[in-house]
């Protein structure tokens, strides 16, 4: 009936069929065994796939009074009866659901900010000039480091190349630096 048959002619006769006895798009696709989107696509496909003709029209042969929503179209019971057979998805075990749980907590308590106490000057006269300028200016070890690369960026360039060429750290270097510049104000 159909052999060779052109996309927009086999669409018209799937939509006669349909409009004749009333059943829905849906409906004779799950009979069909074929998608929803390949029926609505007829009209554009030049020469529809064999299995597809044959699809169609076997289904309008068996049903020539429309398909009811009754039992379920065979394409649909494999699906259903695959389903029911399968095993249930799988679930993660409680101690990997634990371990996630902990790692998600220390993400969380590595990520918070730090609060660091404020730093207050110290009436000790044990400590040294760098100290004292720490303990003075800035909250900890690390900040004036960045304090200095803020503030004056060319000592802090400066501060860079004297550590390389002596082979030291930057931060050990700047507070060898601000060393001999207080004993020097000092003296």
């Amino acid at each position: 009936m159909m052999g060779g048959i052109t996309g927009v002619a086999l669409s018209r006769v799937l939509t006669a069929y349909l409009q004749r006895t009333g059943t829905p798009a849906a409906t004779f696709a799950g009979a069909a065994e074929i998608s929803h989107s390949t029926m609505s696509a007829l009209p554009r496909v030049a020469y529809p796939r064999k299995r597809i003709v044959d699809a169609i029209e076997q289904t309008i042969a068996a049903h020539p009074d429309g398909i009811s929503a009754g039992p379920a179209p065979a394409g649909n019971r494999k699906i259903a009866d695959a389903l029911a057979n399968s095993p249930p998805p799988a679930r993660p075990a409680a101690d990997a659901v634990a371990r996630a749980a902990a790692e998600d907590r220390a993400r969380q308590r590595r990520a918070a900010p730090v609060s660091l106490p404020v730093a207050r000057p110290l009436a000790h006269a044990g400590l040294t000039p760098v100290e004292r300028v720490q303990t003075l200016c800035v909250e900890s070890p690390g900040e004036l480091i960045a304090v200095v690369q803020r503030q004056w960026p060319q000592v802090w360039q400066r501060t860079l190349d004297a550590a390389r060429s002596a082979g030291t750290l930057p931060g050990a270097m700047l507070v060898a630096l601000i060393e001999r510049g207080l004993e020097a104000e000092a003296s």
